[in-house]
């Protein structure tokens, strides 16, 4: 724009999802390169201008270092999300920016002088774009205080972003989900968690969002694109635990100005990480996007209070995806020394339990998870995903698809679930459990379990059987059928070679290693092989427990 002239706008698109069109505002700027800056005399940079409402010459004052300092930052945080190229203009040139910044004792407290494309709030589409702060509440900003939230919230508006509450001045006359219209989800409501009523907020004054919240960054990225740029690299996010702030691949990301963590992550490409290997709390940590992840899920530390007994579900929340579009996914995630939660996304993750009594899920793609010390509980989903046990008594579950599966020290259940998994007992007295598909069963030291259950769960191999070692095979009476009763095999119910009369139920033939189950013995049923043992290998039939 050219002093005099009007920044050219568009008409904003509906999108059918009432959380994204609940803060679009019908227009937005026609050029995603739009400029700004700190005006310095009502005179010389606005009076000139056709109707610019005369009321803000009350108390006009230019923005001192620290105000400056934090508009920079929201103007980096609205470009680092977007396809928007937000630029300065100074000295001479600062009456020409589109959106111009200062104070005025006519905002009371803060306002715009007019969206964009509008005339709605003053006479003058001049005004479009430029915000007004008052002279008294906003002189010191800090990440995390209300002032600070304004100068987002203010900016947003200057972009397109209407109030999320409110069914007024949109592109389609919504407020946001009842679920979703608060200001975890929206720096652009007015509602301080889900279900307040809209007034002044009942925030504690440490506890406003630390950056846009997921569904501004959902919006502004509707009207202007999304940046994939934006730490596209292999990323760490990581937290202290003394002052909530963030750390990006080791460098502060700025001290809120209380101890907490209340903030939403865009990240635009690579291998990333959430590392909460610090904390000491009970984590419960969800890389999926629209989740978000709990840093103290038995208490409140680092909790963003909302209200009077009301706080934040989460510390650390995730972006929606732009379009289905996987490059802003989280991969990867560090639990700490608690018992956490973990679960993983559609991408190929890494999910490290670390110490504690550890829960993680895979979910999709080809996951590797490790549980870590403690005794941990492991589900890989869909995907050939790859599980390690460490050291504790672990479950671990391949559940779908063909997975790799480590027990390591301790006892532990490992269950393949679906596909053809390759089961390693590692160390310690454990179970394996094949589930369906052909699968490798290698029990390794300690006096361990090779379970059956069904005929139709394919023929798995057991690669190391050692009586001498304790290592026993499990049959599981109700899905084998046959009439087995719990206890040792009866003497009549096993028999090398093929079955001789009614009775015989557990055939083995040593010199194929082919171990199988026949439910009538020598009646009209087929036997149906269910596993294979190294060639040459003994069995007898106390080397079977039925339960």
């Amino acid at each position: 724009m050219t002093y005099g002239q009007i920044t050219q706008s568009i008409d904003n698109t509906a999108t059918g999802d009432n959380n994204i069109d609940a803060l679009l505002l019908e227009h937005r700027w026609a050029d995603t390169t739009v400029t700004f800056s700190f005006t310095n005399n009502f005179k010389n940079d606005y009076e000139e201008e056709t109707d610019y409402p005369a009321e803000f010459e009350n108390g006009f004052q230019t923005l001192n270092a620290t105000q400056r300092s934090v508009a920079r930052e929201w103007m980096d945080m609205y470009e680092s999300v977007s396809g928007l190229t937000l630029t300065e203009l100074t000295g001479a040139q600062d009456r020409n920016a589109t959106i111009r910044i200062a104070e005025s004792s006519a905002a009371n407290p803060a306002r715009v002088g007019d969206f964009p494309g509008s005339t709605e709030h003053s006479d003058s589409s001049f005004a479009a774009g430029d915000i007004w702060f008052d002279n008294n509440q906003f002189n010191n900003p800090q990440m995390g205080d209300y002032a600070y939230l304004t100068f987002g919230h203010e900016i947003g508006h200057a972009l397109g972003l209407k109030h999320g509450h409110s069914t007024e001045e949109g592109v389609r006359a919504v407020a946001m989900d009842a679920n979703r219209d608060s200001i975890e989800f929206s720096v652009m409501t007015y509602r301080s968690y889900v279900g307040s009523p809209v007034r002044s907020y009942t925030i504690a004054q440490d506890s406003y969002p630390q950056s846009m919240m997921m569904y501004d960054i959902r919006a502004i990225q509707e009207m202007y694109g999304a940046n994939f740029n934006h730490n596209s690299n292999d990323t760490v996010y990581r937290f202290s635990t003394d002052t909530g702030e963030l750390s990006i691949n080791g460098v502060g990301q700025g001290q809120p100005v209380g101890n907490k963590v209340f903030r939403t992550i865009w990240d635009g490409n690579g291998n990333d990480t959430y590392d909460f290997s610090n904390y000491t709390t009970n984590l419960s940590v969800d890389l999926r996007p629209g989740k978000w992840s709990n840093l103290d899920r038995d208490g409140n530390i680092q909790r963003a209070e909302l209200g009077p007994n009301q706080h934040a579900q989460g510390h650390v929340y995730n972006a929606l995806q732009y379009r289905g579009d996987n490059r802003s996914l989280i991969e990867n995630a560090n639990g700490g020394s608690g018992d956490d939660i973990i679960h993983g996304n559609n991408a190929d993750n890494v999910l490290r339990g670390k110490a504690g009594n550890d829960v993680l899920r895979g979910y999709l793609g080809a996951d590797e998870i490790q549980a870590g010390t403690g005794n941990d509980t492991v589900y890989g989903g869909f995907g050939n995903d790859k599980l390690y046990g460490f050291s504790g008594n672990d479950k671990l579950n391949g559940q779908a698809d063909d997975d790799l599966i480590h027990g390591g020290a301790g006892h532990d259940i490992i269950t393949g679930g679906f596909g053809n998994d390759r089961l390693n007992g590692d160390k310690g007295n454990d179970q394996l459990v094949g589930g369906a598909g052909n699968d490798i069963l290698t029990g390794g030291a300690g006096a361990d379990k090779f379970q059956f259950k069904s005929l139709q769960h394919g023929i798995d191999s057991i690669t190391d059987f050692v009586r001498a070692q304790g290592d026993r095979i499990t049959l599981v009476a109700s899905g084998l059928g046959g009439g087995l009763t719990a206890g040792l095999l009866g003497a009549e119910q096993f028999v090398l070679g093929s079955a001789t009369d009614t009775n015989d139920r557990v055939l083995y033939n040593s010199s194929t290693g082919a171990l199988s189950f026949d439910i009538d013995g020598s009646g009209s049923a087929k036997a149906v092989q269910i596993a294979t043992l190294s060639a040459g290998t003994s069995l007898t039939r106390s080397d079977f427990v039925v339960v």
